[in-house]
């Protein structure tokens, strides 16, 4: 007796075009019929690659569905271009056509737009069409006391749109007084010059009228990379004690403790950063992402932001189809802009050759930005706007 041949259906499942909701089937494929996908759903333009990964069975849910860029589980899936997209991509793809319409080619502004749209998702745009005004009149000083080290430039067609500092400086007071304590020198990336280290720490002097022409001490009580980041603490050339602290914050006039000048900040910055070149001095530079000799412009980074997240910032000839097909059709083709080749042949695009840097700033804005939303994440921002504007 002959084996009973098993059928097999359209590997696109629910996304299928001829999908079957009564009997919850797909297309069913022929005997003979080559490959795992229908004909129908060849001809609407998808692949083998777009194919949905299967779900764990330890989260297998009828709320729970693969989303077709990022391919990750996910609720409240919506129809877009012919794919279902999470929110969280669908923010993304959102900010990169916003970036394409202001033309933006900085990497330091495409980088945290991308990061910021992919954790916050669609909740601030929902809120700056209710509350134009609040945002474009408030919420730029909110957001500076909140993600440090990012500054929130503008919206455009309700995308925050941000920019990444090279570096911030922060001033650290004792406590309960208004007397500096320590001097915080946070740089983001190796493009942070010693020359522009300097600069950001004498406007922090002097804005602060922090004493720095009588320093009788050199003091960096510590330098450090942590989250991401490069951490210098400058000290005072002397330690007062909290009662005295209390005496001269009470008593401007009276000598403070003094600070290492720009000038021994820069060298001092110059020398543990040393070089990623041959050859040279290897400091915490290695640490850092960015590049030495400046960033990159243009919208080939853009697109390879956009591959890096679609593809989980992996990088392969394998899967750049997949990642060329959803930028087209999600993000190029509505902004007019020259398409990807859709074909593996191109193994050596000018775009893919840039992901992983591009990943690795991703990575490392994404980071940050994750920090600072565990310290006062979007929804207590949000509560705190609704409470003052309450939508009708």
């Amino acid at each position: 007796m002959g084996s009973v041949i098993e059928a097999r259906y359209c590997a696109m499942g629910e996304r299928c075009k001829l999908y079957d909701a009564a009997s919850g089937k797909a297309q069913k494929l022929g005997r003979y019929h080559k490959g795992t996908i229908c004909d129908q759903c060849r001809a609407a333009g998808y692949h083998p690659e777009d194919v949905p990964e299967k779900q764990n069975s330890r989260f297998e849910s009828d709320e729970l569905d693969t989303c077709t860029a990022c391919r990750r589980l996910a609720t409240e899936l919506i129809d877009e271009a012919g794919d279902r997209l999470c929110v969280r991509c669908r923010a993304v793809f959102r900010a990169a056509r916003a970036l394409f319409k202001e033309g933006v080619s900085d990497e330091w502004e495409i980088v945290p737009t991308l990061a910021f749209a992919a954790h916050a998702g669609a909740r601030w745009a929902l809120v700056n069409e209710k509350l134009p005004e609040y945002f474009r009149e408030v919420w730029p000083d909110v957001f500076a006391q909140t993600y440090k080290g990012f500054k929130l430039t503008r919206i455009v067609d309700s995308v925050p749109m941000l920019r990444q500092e090279l570096a911030v400086v922060e001033v650290e007071r004792y406590a309960g007084t208004e007397l500096p304590g320590r001097i915080y020198i946070r740089a983001f990336s190796r493009s942070a010059k010693p020359e522009f280290i300097a600069t950001l720490y004498e406007q922090s002097l002097l804005e602060e009228h922090i004493p720095y022409d009588r320093c009788k001490r050199i003091s960096f009580p510590s330098t450090e990379v942590a989250d991401a980041h490069l951490i210098i603490a400058v000290g005072p050339d002397r330690e007062v004690t909290p009662e005295k602290a209390n005496v001269l914050s009470e008593n401007p006039w009276m000598r403070r403790p003094s600070f290492p000048p720009p000038s021994l900040v820069q060298d001092y910055y110059k020398v543990i950063l040393g070089s990623v070149y041959g050859g040279r001095f290897k400091g915490f530079s290695y640490a850092l992402p960015g590049r030495q000799s400046g960033p990159k412009s243009g919208e080939r980074f853009l697109k390879a932001c956009l591959a890096a997240h679609v593809n989980d910032r992996k990088e392969s000839s394998e899967v750049r189809p997949r990642a060329a097909r959803l930028i087209n059709r999600h993000v190029l083709e509505p902004c007019n802009e020259p398409k990807l080749q859709e074909d593996s042949g191109h193994a050596r695009d000018d775009v893919f050759k840039l992901v992983p840097g591009a990943a690795h700033l991703l990575l490392q804005a994404e980071y940050l930005l994750q920090q600072y939303l565990q310290r006062d994440t979007p929804p207590s921002v949000l509560e705190r706007v609704f409470s003052e504007h309450p939508l009708s």
